[in-house]
C-alpha cells in the first residue's frame, strides 16, 4: 500500500446550531487503501464525508485530498461520490444522465460505463427512463455512474442501500474489483459483514470523534479459540479431548479453546496425530461486528 495520502483530517470540527457533528477529528487514509467508515446513526460519517468533499465548511481543522485543501474544487478531480440517497429526473434515462456528467468531468468513456453497468447486471436498462425502474435498479445504476471509468477515489455512502442480496454481492464485487485496480475505496455501510469482504482498514466514530483506527486484522482480537474443519467433527473432539484440549463442535466444526495464539501449533500437531482427516485449522478472532460493539457500546479506544 502507498504512503502517500489520499485524504488527510486534521483537528476537524463541525457543528449544526448546538450539535457537535464532529470533534476534532484527524484521519489519514492512505492512497489505494479500502477504507470502512463506521459508527451508529448520528456519529458524523455523512458530515465527515461531506467535509472531505467540500460540500460543507469546517468550523476549524484541515481537510485535504491529496494535500490539497477540500475547499479548492481541483482537490475533486477523478475522486467519485455516490451519496446515500440519490435521485434521478423520472423522465431520464440513464444514457442522458451519463452524457450529461461527463460534459463536466471528461473521465469516462460510454463503452467504460456500458461495462460497468454490466458488471451489474443493469446494462440493458441504460435506455429505460428511471420512473420505470425499481429502487434497486435505480442504485446499481447510480453506482455505475459514479463509478465508470478508472476513477482515483471512490467515496460510497450506503452503497448497497435498498438491494435485496443478489443486488448486493454485485455491488461487492464491483467495490472489491475498483479497490484491486488501485482505486482508493471510502466506504459507508452498515452491512458489516460486506465491509469485513472489502475493506482493509475501519476508522469508527462516535459522537463525531475518532475512537479505532487500524486494519480490520489488528482491530479484531485473538478469541481463545481454534476452528478445525473435518469431516468427523464428532471423533475429531474425541481424539483432541484425550490430548488434552478442551474442545466442542460448532456448524460441523471442532472448536477447540487455547491458551494462547502461539499453542496452535500444538493443536496442530494433535490433529495430525489424531488420524482423523482434517482440510484446515485457523485461529478465530473477533468478527467486525464484535469490534462495533466495542467501540461503540462499551465506549473502549482503540486509536493507535
Amino acid at each position: 500500500m502507498s504512503t502517500a495520502k489520499a485524504i488527510t483530517l486534521r483537528d476537524v470540527s463541525k457543528s449544526y446550531g448546538s450539535v457537535k457533528a464532529l470533534a476534532d477529528l484527524t484521519l489519514e487514509i492512505p492512497e489505494g487503501s479500502a477504507m470502512a467508515v463506521l459508527g451508529e446513526n448520528g456519529a458524523g460519517k455523512t458530515t465527515m464525508i461531506r467535509v472531505i468533499l467540500g460540500l460543507a465548511s469546517r468550523d476549524s481543522g484541515w481537510a485535504a485530498i491529496r494535500d490539497t485543501d477540500s475547499k479548492d474544487h481541483l482537490a475533486r478531480r477523478r475522486v467519485r461520490y455516490l451519496p446515500e440517497r440519490v435521485q434521478f429526473p423520472e423522465w431520464a434515462t440513464p444514457g442522458d444522465v451519463f452524457r450529461h456528467i461527463e460534459r463536466v468531468r471528461h473521465e469516462a468513456t460510454p463503452a467504460e460505463f456500458k461495462d460497468r453497468a454490466g458488471e451489474l447486471e443493469c446494462g440493458d436498462l441504460l435506455n429505460r427512463k428511471f420512473g420505470k425502474m425499481s429502487k434497486g435498479q435505480r442504485q446499481r445504476l447510480a453506482l455505475a455512474l459514479a463509478t465508470a471509468g478508472r476513477p482515483d477515489m471512490a467515496i460510497l455512502d450506503e452503497p448497497s442501500s435498498g438491494l435485496d442480496p443478489m443486488g448486493r454481492i454485485l455491488v461487492r464485487k464491483t467495490v472489491a474489483r475498483l479497490a484491486s485496480g488501485g482505486t482508493t475505496i471510502l466506504l459507508c455501510s452498515h452491512l458489516l459483514g460486506e465491509v469485513e469482504q472489502v475493506c482493509t482498514h475501519a476508522a469508527f466514530l462516535n459522537k463525531g470523534r475518532l475512537v479505532a483506527n487500524d486494519s480490520l486484522e489488528n482491530l479484531s482480537r485473538f478469541t481463545g479459540a481454534a476452528e478445525i474443519q473435518t469431516q468427523e467433527p464428532g471423533r475429531m473432539t474425541e481424539e483432541l479431548g484425550r490430548a488434552g484440549f478442551s474442545c466442542r463442535t460448532e456448524q460441523g466444526s471442532v472448536i477447540a479453546v487455547l491458551q494462547e495464539e502461539g499453542t496452535i501449533a500444538g493443536l496442530a500437531a494433535s490433529a495430525a496425530k489424531s488420524g482423523v482427516p482434517f482440510s484446515g485449522i485457523q485461529m478465530k478472532r473477533e468478527t467486525l461486528e464484535d469490534v462495533f460493539m466495542r467501540v461503540t457500546e462499551r465506549g473502549e479506544q482503540l486509536v493507535p
